[in-house]
């Protein structure tokens, strides 16, 4: 019977620890996509401001 509850006690913990990082992984992922955005959106603003610029200079 000892041993039943150990094998359930241990499935309990790998099941925890798969849970937690799963969430860990998820949460790295989103601020991954977060950065790279961030990331393009500066770029297209840089892009933006070099155009304003040029048409300025144009004038």
């Amino acid at each position: 019977m000892a041993t039943l509850a150990a094998l359930i006690v241990a499935a309990a913990v790998v099941l925890a620890v798969t849970c937690l990082g799963n969430a860990v992984a998820v949460h790295l992922g989103r601020l991954r996509a977060r950065r790279d955005a961030e990331t393009a959106v500066t770029r297209l603003n840089g892009r933006y401001q070099d155009a304003v610029r040029e048409m300025r200079r144009r004038r």
